[in-house]
């Protein structure tokens, strides 16, 4: 999915439902991403959890595509290096385990960060706070903007299931037979 010029590399891929068989919009709609990621310095992993709604992978492609576009502003790390999910320019998800932002943007490279935290985060035995192990991705634009169409490719095998039906407007006649 991305590829950044120094051999770091993330590729997400929607693999499954969740919850092939619910009957509930809440459930019906969680998907399950594998995962795979290279560090800079070569250590390699993977990973596979239900971290997205169909509607959040959704979002994924879009942020993606502004990102590629220049329409996501860079946003400076915090101080004390710790995010979390009210840093604004961070896009998160109701599951913590995958956030992304733009670290900086110059000519036709984007310089992302994958923040990958549970699942995600490098099986190295350390400890850390959601979103602080960060996978940094200088890539093209260009590249961007492959990987959120290759992603809403992958991601059109999941479709929305079971929304909410509309509303129905309520009978306010008299009961049948008074």
């Amino acid at each position: 999915m991305l590829e950044g010029e120094d051999g770091a590399a993330l590729r997400l891929v929607p693999s499954a439902y969740e919850f092939p068989a619910a009957r509930e919009e809440d459930d019906a709609n969680w998907l399950v991403v594998r995962g795979e990621a290279r560090a800079a310095a070569g250590a390699a992993w993977a990973f596979s959890s239900p971290c997205l709604s169909t509607g959040e992978a959704a979002a994924l492609g879009t942020w993606l595509r502004a990102a590629a576009a220049g329409d996501v502003a860079p946003l400076p790390a915090p101080a004390d290096g710790l995010w979390d999910d009210t840093s604004p320019g961070l896009l998160t998800f109701l599951e913590p385990v995958l956030a992304f932002s733009v670290a900086a943007v110059s000519g036709t490279a984007c310089t992302v960060r994958a923040h990958l935290s549970l699942e995600a985060e490098p099986p190295d035995g350390l400890e850390r706070e959601p979103y602080e192990y960060v996978l940094r991705l200088v890539v093209l634009r260009a590249g961007l903007l492959h990987a959120a169409e290759r992603w809403e490719h992958e991601l059109a095998a999941y479709p929305v299931r079971l929304t909410p039906p509309r509303s129905r407007p309520r009978r306010w006649g008299r009961p049948a037979g008074a």
